[in-house]
């Protein structure tokens, strides 16, 4: 849960490099490699300054809504939806605040004894890698890429169904 929190807001702050946007969205693939297995994950995402929707659509259904307080992450294969406080996760401005061109492509962070290697291509980030607390390798890429495209903000509100439990 916690690869994947970091995971929202990091996407949340790459834009670091060119914060310039009213919204952006992307497809994305995310592959978690520890010693005996790999798992790649398939989505989209859409995010403003102040809200964002995540979309994992393989191997399992996840919905995750982030906004300036709380994060909301809807689960259908265990009909639950967990709250946790925005507080509660690492501070990834001060990442990005850190993060040091070391080519005219990278870009590398150090925070909390982490190292985030940023890649970007044509002027937006690409590839995000980095080796989690478990020592999992963790690869991030971003697909399809489109900024300041309208959307409906009935989006970024969770809709949760009456037979989910709750997690506070």
């Amino acid at each position: 849960m916690r690869f994947l929190v970091l995971l929202l807001f990091f996407c949340g702050q790459i834009f670091a490099f060119s914060a310039e946007y009213k919204s952006f969205s992307s497809n994305f693939t995310q592959k978690i490699r520890s010693m005996n297995s790999t798992i790649n994950y398939t989505g989209n995402f859409i995010i403003t300054q102040k809200e964002a929707f995540w979309n994992y659509k393989q191997p399992n259904k996840k919905q995750i809504f982030i906004n300036n307080t709380q994060v909301v992450v809807l689960e259908p294969d265990l009909a639950q939806a967990t709250y946790s406080k925005l507080d509660d996760t690492p501070n990834l401005t001060q990442i990005f605040k850190q993060a040091k061109k070391i080519s005219a492509t990278k870009y590398e962070a150090k925070y909390q004894k982490i190292t985030y290697t940023i890649t970007l291509e044509k002027d937006e980030v690409k590839t995000i890698a980095y080796k989690d607390e478990l020592g999992n390798d963790v690869l991030i890429t971003l697909h399809n890429q489109k900024r300041n495209t309208p959307i409906n903000k009935a989006l970024f509100t969770p809709k949760i169904p009456p037979n989910y439990d709750i997690i506070r």
